[in-house]
């Protein structure tokens, strides 16, 4: 456990993954091979981070500026992701594939690979966009940078009140909790429900003090993919079902069980290279991102001379 952290704040502090190398479209990328080279890259420098400093963090992608093509979320899920979350909602190659109503209407966009993309918004969008994200059963994710915690962090605090003043009852949970418990449930008779699963890993809670029996069922467009399921880290037995992968269990009163979907890892035959100029690249653009994170989004004076250079730039061009 980190020095700095006591028990209960690791609890609430949660950390994923954002991108690889945190270049600009990186995952937009429609190759297979360059895809999978990037997923396995960033899980492998998270793994090595997490045993450097002991803090944990959870398989989940946020793509850097947003991006990302139709065939990366089956390569993320292949990889062993839980899920990613964006802000937007079309990958790149969008004349290949898109988006509809319906899919940003669900808990999480399954349309790609049948891997979930859940939504998140910023506070400029509008607490009626929250609220209705509510209404339709969608987690309440959002996304802000370091210029909206200035002030002792007031915009924050009033953008919780209002969502506080809505008529739900939300529990804050670090990112990774809120996916593993994001499902649809539906009561189907008394002492059996109908589980909706969207992630790789799922959570269900029975709160009553009666057992209950769980009928789930997970969107799986690549069922050949699948090696195997667990609940509790104990495998069970599964099928599938008009590209649906379907178990049942039992979850005793007053207590919950974990289930994890696996699945058959890419080989991929193809190398990727990464050449010294990348490299180069790529660490320069680390640098200035920690000096812009570490000083200019502290500074008042800084911040708002780059915004206007920026705005010039823009202009110009």
């Amino acid at each position: 456990m980190p020095a700095n952290f006591s028990e209960n704040e690791l609890g609430r502090f949660s950390v994923s993954i954002h991108g690889c190398d945190h270049i600009e479209a990186e995952f937009g990328e429609t190759s297979a091979a360059v895809l999978n080279d990037r997923a396995k890259l960033a899980q492998s420098r998270m793994r090595n981070h997490e045993i450097r400093t002991g803090i944990h963090h959870d398989p989940v992608m946020i793509f850097p500026q947003g991006v990302f093509s139709s065939g990366c979320p089956e390569v993320l899920k292949r990889n062993g992701f839980l899920a990613a979350v964006n802000t937007e909602i079309v990958p790149v190659d969008s004349d290949n594939a898109g988006t509809r109503i319906s899919d940003v209407w669900d808990v999480a966009i399954m349309r790609y690979g049948s891997f979930p993309i859940f939504t998140r918004r910023y506070a400029h969008h509008g607490l009626e966009n929250f609220a209705f994200d509510l209404l339709l059963g969608k987690p309440c994710l959002i996304v802000s940078h370091h210029e909206f915690f200035k002030g002792n962090c007031a915009e924050l605090m009033e953008l919780i009140d209002k969502l506080q003043s809505l008529n739900c009852r939300l529990r804050w949970r670090p990112l990774g909790d809120i996916i593993r418990r994001a499902c649809r449930r539906r009561v189907k008779e008394e002492g059996l429900e109908e589980v909706e699963m969207y992630g790789n890993e799922l959570v269900i809670d029975n709160s009553s003090d009666q057992a209950t029996s769980v009928h789930v069922s997970k969107r799986e467009s690549g069922t050949n993919f699948v090696t195997e399921v667990q609940c509790d880290q104990k495998p069970i037995m599964w099928t599938t079902m008009s590209e649906r992968l379907i178990y049942d269990e039992r979850i005793e009163p007053c207590s919950e069980k974990h289930f994890q979907v696996f699945y058959r890892d890419r080989e991929e035959e193809e190398k990727v290279n990464r050449s010294l100029r990348y490299e180069l690249s790529v660490a320069a653009r680390r640098i200035l991102s920690e000096f812009r994170d570490d000083f200019v989004s502290r500074s008042h004076f800084l911040s708002t001379t780059a915004a206007g250079l920026r705005s010039l730039l823009t202009t110009t061009n």
